[in-house]
């Protein structure tokens, strides 16, 4: 009798999945900074998913950073680094004017 074989893990690696190519770099967890006039209100609910998300997968997406290191898209993303204690995040550095950042779909 054949012994059953256990499934494959379909747990995804730690290491973000991230376009070839695509220049990030870890950064200090402080040195990305919060865009001030972010209108995005942020739930605690949605900060435990964020959290839950980091903790089983790592990071999946960079923060997205301005020229002058502000932060693009990624808030909800390093609150819940910082709230886990995390000292690095992984951050994409974009040359951006004003108007192509309005109209960025929303993103955590």
């Amino acid at each position: 009798m054949k012994k059953a074989r256990k499934p494959e893990s379909t747990k995804p690696p730690a290491e973000p999945l991230l376009p070839v190519g695509m220049q990030v770099e870890m950064w200090p967890i402080d040195r990305p900074i919060p865009y001030a006039k972010n209108a995005r209100k942020l739930s605690p609910r949605a900060l435990d998913v964020i959290m839950a998300s980091l903790k089983e997968f790592g990071w999946q997406q960079p923060i997205v950073v301005d020229a002058k290191d502000v932060i693009v898209a990624g808030h909800t993303r390093l609150m819940g680094g910082k709230k886990l204690r995390m000292t690095q995040v992984p951050v994409r550095r974009r040359q951006l004017d004003a108007g192509t950042v309005r109209s960025l779909p929303a993103d955590g």
